[in-house]
């Protein structure tokens, strides 16, 4: 009788044990139905908003022809949406200025925001262009060679100069000129210096302008930086006489790229700089052999003509597939300066997370390299420099952050892992 009681209390308790592991299964599965559903949503609303922006920047940027009854039907509360996502990849200016001028927004807190928007830019670009012309005239004076960079020196290709806003203004001079260049801004023209990174000098000026002094434009692309430390055999002076140079068009073409690349990588890129291609691509002259050298070489031909094709469904005609639809996935949940999630996606998607987050904590001589390049530091310095920088990291109380970074890498999701993997292979990186 006592055998009897047991095998059915251990009955009993496997029933029991059967009951509670299908009632978890059962209950995570209705929760990742639920989340599914809510991406699924998440994505559609996401989609409309995504297509009302690209349609504005297409109609502003690019010159096409607007269709009043499609933006007359957006409602306020698309537009709050499209003023979310265009602030988040710097480009509610262009937004702006687009619906007020057509009349598209009626309320007023929404006019107002987007006005906000307009007038920062356009403010910005005042003060902007009046460093960059007191920035010539001195190097001018002063016999420095230099390069207008990025932002600034693609602004002719916008319909409107001020629609092309930067944060700062880059200008590249060769590195025995760096000395020079930073003296005479100082003495000269009030900056001041902030920092030096692992390719610039961070300035101010007296207006309040960010300068960033560069004397190398190298991204820590193993094959794109070969290509890159040669930019100045690719620039030529504006005209007889003068010290400005400009770059090649495939150059910069090239050069643009590599820039957004490593941004992407590292986290987000934004849209601007698919805007900046298209336009590079549709009104510049370039010799397409000298461009897909420069590609090819540094292994960048499959990303450009991804690149290209997103750029082209956002701007033009083309439709999209699934490749591009992950690429935009990425790029717009990124936004200008990336996500940590993003990054952790692509750092886990190469190297897998185990070794991430070792990376993380016990950082490889070539990023510390990169940390304190101005340091020259040997490989046998490495576990020296290890403890350096978890001492700066400490006294910067960033140690929080640290341990959230961690969480964050160690919580990452495996699907998205290898979703993101799978994106990278495909767009060639």
């Amino acid at each position: 009788m006592k055998v009897f009681f047991i095998i059915v209390l251990e009955k009993q308790k496997l029933l029991w044990y059967t009951y509670i592991v299908v009632k978890l299964l059962l209950r995570n599965k209705f929760i990742a139905l639920a989340n599914s559903k809510q991406r699924q949503k998440r994505g559609e609303r996401m989609k409309s908003t995504v297509e009302i922006m690209m349609q504005c920047i297409k109609c502003e940027v690019f010159g096409c022809a607007k269709n009043d009854e499609y933006f007359e039907t957006v409602s306020p509360e698309q537009w709050e949406s499209v003023l979310t996502l265009s602030e988040k990849h710097s480009l509610a200016h262009i937004i702006g200025n687009f619906v007020l001028e057509n009349k598209f927004v009626e309320e007023k807190e929404l006019k107002t925001n987007f006005g906000k928007k307009t007038f920062i830019a356009l403010q910005q670009f005042i003060k902007q262009n009046g460093e960059i012309k007191q920035i010539r005239q001195l190097f001018e004076k002063e016999s420095i060679p230099y390069i207008i960079l990025k932002g600034p020196a693609l602004r002719k290709l916008y319909p409107i100069e001020w629609l092309r806003s930067s944060c700062d203004v880059d200008v590249l001079v060769e590195n025995k000129f760096l000395e020079q260049a930073k003296a005479v801004l100082e003495a000269q023209l009030g900056y001041s210096t902030k920092k030096t990174g692992f390719h610039d000098v961070s300035m101010y000026s007296p207006s309040k302008v960010h300068i960033e002094l560069h004397f190398s434009i190298l991204e820590h692309m193993e094959n794109a930086d070969p290509i890159l430390n040669n930019v100045w055999s690719y620039a030529t002076p504006v005209s007889d006489g003068k010290y400005e140079h400009q770059l090649s068009n495939e150059f910069l073409i090239f050069y643009i790229l590599a820039h957004l690349c490593r941004h992407f990588v590292m986290g987000g890129c934004g849209v601007k700089p698919f805007i900046d291609l298209k336009l590079l691509l549709e009104k510049t002259d370039f010799d397409s052999e000298r461009l897909n050298s420069l590609l090819i070489h540094s292994g960048l031909k499959t990303f450009f003509d991804k690149t290209v094709e997103l750029a082209n469904i956002w701007f033009g005609e083309q439709t999209h597939d699934r490749i591009s639809r992950d690429f935009e996935e990425y790029v717009l949940k990124g936004g200008v300066y990336g996500t940590k999630e993003n990054k952790a996606l692509s750092s886990q998607s190469s190297v897998g997370k185990g070794k991430t987050i070792f990376n993380r904590i016990f950082m490889p001589y070539e990023s510390l390299r990169v940390r304190y390049h101005h340091k020259n530091i040997k490989k046998w310095q490495t576990p020296f420099y290890q403890i350096v920088r978890w001492i700066e990291l400490l006294k910067e109380g960033s140690a929080k952050k640290g341990i959230n970074e961690l969480k964050l890498q160690t919580s990452t999701d495996k699907n998205e892992i290898k979703k993101t993997r799978r994106m990278m292979k495909e767009l060639g990186l």
